[in-house]
């Protein structure tokens, strides 16, 4: 499922179950931290993997344990990282 913003992503979370939120760090409107903040506050258990091309945003504000890939990716680089973000999720419960 695609979202155009990280509001527009908050709302189809908060709709329909998801397994796992992939978000770029800088986005309009609501960027990927603040997501990965309002997830972690109303869905706890849900894993968040965060994309940037942007390393200083991270450096700055701190990722809050979630992976992060940075930009170019490779697809089995996204593969791993949501792989972990899975593993940990599960081994949370």
């Amino acid at each position: 499922t695609r979202a155009q913003s990280g509001e527009q992503a908050l709302e189809l979370v908060r709709a329909q179950e998801f397994d796992v939120v992939f978000s770029d760090v800088v986005m309009p409107g609501m960027g990927g931290l603040k997501l990965a903040e309002a997830l972690a506050s109303e869905h706890p258990r849900l894993p968040v993997v965060l994309a940037t091309g942007y390393s200083q945003e991270i450096a700055q504000a701190g990722s809050g344990g979630r992976p992060v890939i940075t930009k170019p990716y490779r697809l089995a680089t996204l593969s791993d990282a949501i792989g972990q973000a899975l593993r940990a999720a599960k081994m949370a419960d």
